[in-house]
């Protein structure tokens, strides 16, 4: 249980800088 739990807040995070990035660099989309 723990370890799916602790699994899916790491995707999400790694979803969140992924977001963070492309934001930060939003040169590189257009």
């Amino acid at each position: 249980m723990e370890d799916t739990f602790l699994s899916d807040i790491n995707i999400f995070s790694n979803k969140i800088s992924f977001l963070i990035e492309l934001h930060a660099k939003p040169e590189i989309i257009y």
